[in-house]
C-alpha cells in the first residue's frame, strides 16, 4: 500500500522547526513517512539533514504502528513545538535537548521510557511527571523552570538533573526511592525543603545556590 494511503489511518506527530540542519533520528521497525514543510516526503527512519529554512517549519511524522518506535532524538533541531508524544507508548529513549520548546505535553503514559532529556529548552514547567516506573534518567538542566510540578513515583529513577534553572522551590518530589544523584546547582533555591523517601541519595549537587537549610531525611 502506498504511504499516502496507509498513513491516513494512523495518528500524526506534528513538530515545528525551520532549522537549516534538521536531522531527526528515530528507531522503529514500522513503516515511516516524514512530511516536510516544503511539500516533500521521506520514507527512511533517519532521513538525513534537511534544510527547512524559508518554510513555515510545520512538519509531520507518521509511523505504521507507533508501538514499534523505541527511540526518538531531536537534539539541536530548533524545535519550537512537538505534539503527539502520547502515541509513543513503547518509547524507551527520548532526547529533545537544545531546542526551543516551551511545553512537552503529556508524558505520563510513556511507561517504557528509561531516558528523558529535555534540557536547554525554554520550559518554565514540565507539568506532571509521574508513574514512569522504568525511567532512570531525567535531565532538565539549562531550562527556565520556576517550578518542576509533580515528580513522583518514579521508582527506578537514579539521576535527576535540575541544574541551571530558576527554581525557588522544588515542589512535590516524592517516592523516588532509587534516586542516587540530584543536581540543584545554579538555581534560586534558598531552602530545598524535605526530600521525602530518597533513601538511595549519595550525591546532592548544590553549587552556586544560596541554601539557608538543606534537609535530607533518610529515615522516613
Amino acid at each position: 500500500m502506498k504511504p499516502f494511503l496507509w498513513a491516513r489511518k494512523y495518528p500524526v506527530v506534528k513538530f515545528a522547526s525551520t532549522s537549516a540542519t534538521l536531522d531527526p533520528v528515530i528507531v522503529s521497525t514500522g513503516d515511516i513517512v516524514w512530511r516536510w514543510a516544503d511539500g516533500t516526503e521521506s520514507y527512511a527512519a533517519n532521513p538525513g539533514s534537511k534544510d527547512m529554512s524559508g518554510t513555515d517549519g510545520k512538519h509531520e511524522l507518521v509511523v505504521r504502528g507507533w508501538d514499534t518506535v523505541t527511540q526518538l532524538d531531536f537534539q539541536s533541531d530548533e524545535l519550537t513545538s512537538f505534539e503527539g508524544l502520547q502515541y509513543l507508548t513503547s518509547l524507551t529513549y527520548l532526547h529533545l535537548r537544545y531546542n526551543s520548546l516551551t511545553e512537552i505535553g503529556v508524558v505520563t503514559n510513556l511507561t517504557s521510557l528509561t531516558y528523558l532529556s529535555l534540557g536547554n529548552n525554554s520550559l518554565t514547567e514540565i507539568g506532571v511527571v509521574t508513574n514512569l516506573i522504568n525511567l532512570t534518567h531525567l535531565h532538565l538542566s539549562g531550562d527556565s523552570l520556576t517550578e518542576i510540578g509533580v515528580v513522583t513515583n518514579l521508582t527506578s529513577l537514579t539521576v535527576l538533573n535540575l541544574y541551571g534553572n530558576s527554581l525557588t522551590e522544588i515542589g512535590v518530589v516524592t517516592n523516588l526511592t532509587n534516586l542516587t544523584y540530584l543536581a540543584l546547582g545554579s538555581n534560586s533555591l534558598t531552602d530545598v525543603g524535605r526530600l521525602n523517601t530518597q533513601h538511595s541519595l549519595t550525591s546532592v549537587y548544590v553549587q552556586d545556590s544560596s541554601f539557608d537549610a538543606l534537609r535530607v531525611d533518610r529515615a522516613l
